[in-house]
């Protein structure tokens, strides 16, 4: 399926034996596979959640309370950097993370155990995990399966974690052509909040059949505390049977102060 489409997905219960079941709920979500893979987290099933066999809890106790005298002074850190001068410059920049976690409201199936769940997907490119979990005042049960979300060129533009007032640097838009057809795409960029571009309006980019092009943006970060936005508009896709619009991407770089805050302290004498 395509980026910024509504993920349609049919659902059909059934038994091994017996009569088909009534009043079937289901719930269903669709998780980014690969936020999912750092904790190797699996599916939940209802049969290990009810029956399965339960991790004893386990406490870990210390005696070093009766070993080490408790006389003295209190130990103090003398090493480390300056990230502590820095915390003081205020809030840390803010840093946006994109991450596809969808889950629909519980859904009754039909007489025939079968209904359709319908999820927005956003602009995500990658593989989906589809969890369904249903239940009857009887049974239950749960199923997987996996999406792929691909467009047909992918706009990912590298940016620092943060940028400081006045910083100027370099950002890499990389474009991927994941048709089997030759494209030719123009890119138009603009910005907002704390930082600008140095031109808005770059030549157009030709793509062979799976080829990857990298383009370098020179951006300056302006005074201030907040988010600054890269805006991009990709037009020229181009593929039999299928009409595009314009692809729009945005992405937002945190901007802060250059320097910790400073605390000036001033006393005067008040006539009474």
């Amino acid at each position: 399926m395509r980026p910024n489409q509504p993920l349609t997905v049919k659902v059909k219960a059934s038994v091994k034996e017996g009569e088909a079941p009534k009043q079937v709920n289901v719930l269903l979500s669709a998780v980014d596979s690969g936020v999912l893979n750092i904790t190797d987290y699996a599916t939940p099933d209802p049969w290990n959640a009810f029956f399965g066999q339960k991790r004893y809890g386990a406490d870990i106790y210390d005696i070093y309370g009766q070993v080490i005298e408790g006389q003295g002074r209190v130990a103090s850190l003398r090493f480390g950097g300056d990230g502590d001068e820095l915390k003081r410059g205020g809030k840390p920049p803010v840093n946006h993370v994109t991450i596809v976690a969808q889950q629909a409201q519980p859904v009754v199936l039909n007489d025939q155990g079968e209904g359709t769940v319908t999820l927005p997907i956003g602009d995500f490119n990658g593989e989906l995990r589809v969890m369904a979990r249903a239940w009857t005042a009887d049974d239950f049960g749960s199923s997987e399966d996996k999406v792929v979300v691909a467009a047909p060129v992918i706009a990912e533009l590298n940016t620092p974690r943060f940028l400081a007032s006045g910083d100027t640097t370099r950002l890499a838009l990389d474009l991927s052509n994941l048709t089997d057809k030759p494209q030719t795409l123009q890119v138009h960029l603009t910005a907002s909040g704390l930082v600008t571009l140095s031109e808005g309006q770059l030549p157009p980019v030709q793509l062979a059949p799976g080829a990857r092009s990298t383009l370098f943006i020179p951006v300056s970060a302006l005074a201030g505390f907040g988010d600054g936005q890269v805006n991009a508009t990709i037009s020229g896709l181009s593929l039999p049977g299928e009409t595009f619009a314009p692809l729009q991407k945005q992405w937002k770089i945190g901007v802060r102060p250059a320097y910790p805050a400073q605390t000036v302290n001033s006393g005067a004498v008040l006539q009474p």
